[in-house]
């Protein structure tokens, strides 16, 4: 399906038993050269590992099984399904949060814009293995604005020119992200298989004896 030129940008990493997690955002307008890619990839990098919003985010939703990996950035000219641009940089963090969620665990940022759709928003499955829920299973307020503020921050890395949108190939559309959005729930992460093995099967008869 078609889609405007963009800047595909994922953060990637691992955790325990060979399990993976990425999640990234859209940017408007392919990279144009080698050097401009390179250069938005390392920002986004530089800006995970300094001290800021986006660090913090990371460090505390991973556990310390956790840490990213890499950043990788893909530039897509209109209408191709295969990017004509590729560039990575190493960007080593782990998790320092106290919990130990499965693996699977995660917390949805909804990236919002400015047009009611559903095809005009878009998410980020974020790893959450390390927020430690409470009573009633939720995260708290105190935590879900440590996720908004760190995407937030996530976004903004390249600069003020580079703009995040989320792209539609159903309507071929651009829009600029005008708001993020998380709520308390956790999700889980979709499309991976669960490596993680378990350590205990319980098992009652049916009917009861």
């Amino acid at each position: 399906m078609p889609k405007p030129a963009h800047v595909h940008i994922v953060i990637s990493g691992t955790s325990p038993a060979g399990e993976v997690w990425a999640t990234g955002f859209d940017t408007a307008g392919e990279a144009g050269n080698q050097a401009t890619l390179d250069a938005a990839v390392n920002a986004v990098a530089d800006g995970i590992l300094a001290t800021g919003a986006a660090h913090t985010m990371f460090t505390l939703v991973m556990n310390a099984g956790q840490s990213i990996t890499q950043v990788t950035g893909y530039s897509y000219a209109a209408d191709s399904s295969a990017a004509n641009l590729l560039s990575s940089a190493t960007c080593i963090l782990g998790g320092s949060g106290d919990a130990h969620n499965p693996l699977q665990t995660c917390v949805v940022a909804t990236l919002r814009t400015a047009v009611p759709s559903r095809r005009a928003r878009g998410r980020m499955y974020l790893p959450c293995t390390g927020m430690t829920l409470g009573a009633d299973a939720f995260l708290s307020s105190a935590q879900t604005d440590i996720i908004v503020a760190g995407v937030q921050q996530l976004l903004g890395l390249q600069g003020d020119d580079v703009i995040p949108v989320v792209l539609s190939s159903v309507g071929n559309s651009s829009n600029p992200i005008t708001s993020i959005t998380a709520d308390n729930r956790t999700d889980v992460q979709r499309r991976r298989a669960n490596k993680q093995l378990a350590t205990h099967t319980s098992t009652a008869p049916y009917p009861p004896a």
